[in-house]
């Protein structure tokens, strides 16, 4: 039964390269731009968490809409893993760039909206508990 889970597993692996090219990063955890997507080197380490990852990104559109921040806030293919996910973030200190509204990618700017808007109301709580 585990050869076989580890088998599909690496058919969604190969399968995935005819459909998008993956490009191994060191920092953040994992990220798609149009027909790339970033993951992190580290999660061969976390094979569970690396194809509830794929899966996810794989779900996201080419452009920026409406589904991907739902997306996004609801996660549901990383419910399964989220201990995986913490321990990840913890062990990986880089994995903790995934939550930056400006990364440079591939020597350019890359601007992730959800992130800027996570941020922009994180310090709006911040300011009106201490207005309030």
């Amino acid at each position: 039964m585990k050869q076989k889970k580890q088998h599909n597993q690496c058919n969604v692996h190969k399968n995935i390269k005819d459909i998008i090219k993956i490009i191994k990063i060191d920092y953040a955890i994992a990220f798609r731009i149009k027909d790339k997507m970033y993951l992190n080197k580290n999660l061969e380490k976390y094979p569970q968490l690396k194809k509830a990852l794929i899966k996810h990104e794989l779900e996201h559109t080419n452009g920026f809409n409406l589904k991907d921040i739902l997306l996004d806030l609801n996660g549901t293919h990383l419910s399964k893993v989220k201990r995986q996910y913490y321990k990840f973030l913890f062990k990986e200190r880089k994995a903790w760039y995934q939550f930056l509204p400006l990364l440079k990618i591939e020597n350019k700017w890359s601007f992730d909206i959800i992130m800027l808007i996570v941020w922009i109301l994180f310090f709006l709580v911040i300011i009106l508990s201490i207005i309030i």
